[in-house]
Protein backbone atom coordinates (compact mmCIF):
# COMPACT_ATOMS: atom_id res chain seq x y z
CA UNK A 1 0.00 0.00 0.00
CA UNK A 2 1.07 3.66 -1.06
CA UNK A 3 0.34 6.49 1.37
CA UNK A 4 -1.45 8.43 -1.54
CA UNK A 5 -4.34 5.44 -0.51
CA UNK A 6 -5.54 7.00 1.93
CA UNK A 7 -7.03 9.54 -0.35
CA UNK A 8 -9.62 7.22 -1.43
CA UNK A 9 -9.52 5.35 2.03
CA UNK A 10 -12.91 5.68 4.05
CA UNK A 11 -12.41 3.35 7.11
CA UNK A 12 -9.65 1.06 7.78
CA UNK A 13 -6.60 0.41 9.90
CA UNK A 14 -3.59 1.86 8.39
CA UNK A 15 0.10 1.55 10.57
CA UNK A 16 3.33 3.24 9.18
CA UNK A 17 5.91 0.93 8.05
CA UNK A 18 8.73 4.13 7.61
CA UNK A 19 8.56 7.82 7.63
CA UNK A 20 7.20 9.24 4.73
CA UNK A 21 8.34 12.57 3.40
CA UNK A 22 4.68 14.15 1.83
CA UNK A 23 6.51 16.68 -0.04
CA UNK A 24 6.79 14.26 -2.79
CA UNK A 25 2.99 14.14 -2.63
CA UNK A 26 2.15 17.19 -2.09
CA UNK A 27 4.64 20.38 -2.04
CA UNK A 28 2.92 23.84 -1.88
CA UNK A 29 3.42 24.51 -5.41
CA UNK A 30 3.73 21.54 -6.76
CA UNK A 31 1.18 19.79 -9.67
CA UNK A 32 -0.21 17.07 -7.56
CA UNK A 33 -2.43 18.23 -4.20
CA UNK A 34 -3.41 15.86 -1.45
CA UNK A 35 -6.82 15.20 -1.28
CA UNK A 36 -7.73 14.61 2.80
CA UNK A 37 -9.64 11.90 2.75
CA UNK A 38 -12.83 11.51 5.45
CA UNK A 39 -11.24 8.72 7.70
CA UNK A 40 -12.81 6.60 10.45
CA UNK A 41 -10.63 3.72 12.14
CA UNK A 42 -7.23 3.86 12.97
CA UNK A 43 -4.18 5.30 11.78
CA UNK A 44 -0.76 4.12 14.02
CA UNK A 45 2.49 5.71 13.43
CA UNK A 46 4.24 2.77 14.57
CA UNK A 47 6.55 5.48 16.13
CA UNK A 48 7.35 7.07 12.12
CA UNK A 49 6.96 10.46 10.76
CA UNK A 50 5.14 12.12 8.16
CA UNK A 51 6.39 15.48 7.52
CA UNK A 52 6.26 18.21 4.86
CA UNK A 53 2.54 18.02 4.66
CA UNK A 54 0.62 20.56 2.73
CA UNK A 55 -2.88 21.40 1.43
CA UNK A 56 -3.59 24.22 -0.36
CA UNK A 57 -7.68 23.80 -1.08
CA UNK A 58 -10.17 26.75 0.46
CA UNK A 59 -11.34 25.66 3.29
CA UNK A 60 -11.22 23.09 6.50
CA UNK A 61 -8.00 21.54 5.05
CA UNK A 62 -5.72 18.80 6.87
CA UNK A 63 -3.97 15.79 6.33
CA UNK A 64 -7.11 13.84 7.11
CA UNK A 65 -10.35 14.75 8.69
CA UNK A 66 -12.03 12.31 11.39
CA UNK A 67 -15.27 10.66 9.86
CA UNK A 68 -18.30 9.45 11.45
CA UNK A 69 -16.79 6.32 12.64
CA UNK A 70 -14.16 8.41 14.81
CA UNK A 71 -10.79 8.79 13.69
CA UNK A 72 -7.97 7.15 16.13
CA UNK A 73 -4.44 8.09 15.92
CA UNK A 74 -1.47 7.08 17.84
CA UNK A 75 2.66 6.95 17.90
CA UNK A 76 3.16 9.03 15.11
CA UNK A 77 4.99 12.45 14.37
CA UNK A 78 3.24 14.87 11.90
CA UNK A 79 4.93 18.02 10.67
CA UNK A 80 3.09 20.74 8.65
CA UNK A 81 4.38 23.33 6.94
CA UNK A 82 1.15 24.75 6.27
CA UNK A 83 -2.94 24.21 5.52
CA UNK A 84 -4.42 27.42 3.68
CA UNK A 85 -7.50 28.23 3.83
CA UNK A 86 -10.23 28.93 6.73
CA UNK A 87 -10.60 26.70 9.38
CA UNK A 88 -7.59 24.40 8.69
CA UNK A 89 -5.39 22.30 11.09
CA UNK A 90 -3.66 18.60 10.53
CA UNK A 91 -6.47 17.02 11.05
CA UNK A 92 -9.12 19.27 9.44
CA UNK A 93 -12.83 19.69 10.29
CA UNK A 94 -14.66 17.81 12.57
CA UNK A 95 -17.82 17.49 11.52
CA UNK A 96 -20.24 14.28 12.74
CA UNK A 97 -17.41 12.33 14.44
CA UNK A 98 -14.73 12.46 16.99
CA UNK A 99 -11.18 12.63 17.03
CA UNK A 100 -8.48 10.83 19.49
CA UNK A 101 -4.60 11.43 19.54
CA UNK A 102 -2.38 9.60 21.61
CA UNK A 103 1.55 9.03 22.45
CA UNK A 104 1.74 11.75 19.46
CA UNK A 105 4.08 14.87 18.43
CA UNK A 106 2.35 16.97 15.70
CA UNK A 107 3.65 20.12 14.34
CA UNK A 108 2.26 23.13 12.05
CA UNK A 109 4.23 26.21 10.74
CA UNK A 110 1.28 28.55 9.85
CA UNK A 111 -1.57 28.52 10.98
CA UNK A 112 -4.53 30.09 8.36
CA UNK A 113 -7.59 32.51 9.69
CA UNK A 114 -9.46 30.68 12.22
CA UNK A 115 -7.15 27.61 12.21
CA UNK A 116 -5.74 25.42 14.87
CA UNK A 117 -2.64 23.25 15.24
CA UNK A 118 -5.06 20.28 15.29
CA UNK A 119 -8.45 20.88 13.88
CA UNK A 120 -9.79 24.07 12.46
CA UNK A 121 -12.86 23.42 13.06
CA UNK A 122 -15.40 20.97 15.82
CA UNK A 123 -19.20 20.90 15.15
CA UNK A 124 -19.70 19.04 18.78
CA UNK A 125 -17.48 17.54 21.05
CA UNK A 126 -15.64 14.65 20.28
CA UNK A 127 -11.93 15.56 21.02
CA UNK A 128 -9.29 13.93 23.20
CA UNK A 129 -5.40 14.04 23.29
CA UNK A 130 -3.67 12.19 25.39
CA UNK A 131 0.43 12.00 26.11
CA UNK A 132 1.19 14.27 23.32
CA UNK A 133 3.00 17.35 22.29
CA UNK A 134 1.88 20.08 19.45
CA UNK A 135 4.00 22.73 18.51
CA UNK A 136 2.64 26.05 16.51
CA UNK A 137 4.44 28.20 14.42
CA UNK A 138 4.33 31.76 14.20
CA UNK A 139 2.88 32.57 10.29
CA UNK A 140 -0.21 32.69 8.74
CA UNK A 141 -3.16 34.68 10.42
CA UNK A 142 -2.80 33.56 13.70
CA UNK A 143 -4.86 36.92 15.42
CA UNK A 144 -7.98 35.02 14.88
CA UNK A 145 -7.05 31.27 15.26
CA UNK A 146 -6.12 29.03 17.99
CA UNK A 147 -3.44 26.85 19.46
CA UNK A 148 -5.44 23.66 19.70
CA UNK A 149 -8.74 25.02 17.31
CA UNK A 150 -9.41 27.51 15.50
CA UNK A 151 -13.63 27.49 15.78
CA UNK A 152 -16.00 25.26 17.66
CA UNK A 153 -19.56 25.55 17.32
CA UNK A 154 -20.69 23.94 20.45
CA UNK A 155 -21.27 25.94 22.89
CA UNK A 156 -21.13 23.47 25.88
CA UNK A 157 -18.07 23.06 27.83
CA UNK A 158 -16.06 20.26 27.10
CA UNK A 159 -15.70 20.06 23.00
CA UNK A 160 -11.72 18.98 23.88
CA UNK A 161 -10.48 16.93 26.38
CA UNK A 162 -6.58 17.09 26.98
CA UNK A 163 -4.70 14.47 29.30
CA UNK A 164 -0.56 15.07 29.53
CA UNK A 165 -0.58 17.10 26.77
CA UNK A 166 1.05 20.64 25.64
CA UNK A 167 0.87 23.00 23.41
CA UNK A 168 3.95 24.77 22.22
CA UNK A 169 4.64 28.44 20.78
CA UNK A 170 7.57 27.83 18.83
CA UNK A 171 7.82 31.47 18.02
CA UNK A 172 8.32 32.70 21.57
CA UNK A 173 5.69 35.57 20.68
CA UNK A 174 2.11 35.61 22.32
CA UNK A 175 -1.22 35.11 19.98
Amino acid sequence: ANITDLETATNGIYVLMEDIDMSTFCAEGSAYAWTQPALSGVIDGNGHALYNVFNGGATANGFVKPAAGGLTVTDIAISSNYFSGNHSGIFGALNGGSLSVYNSALKIDKISNYGGSLLGYASQKGVYVKDSLLYVGSGGTAATSGWLLGFSATTTNGSASLHNTYVINLSGAPY
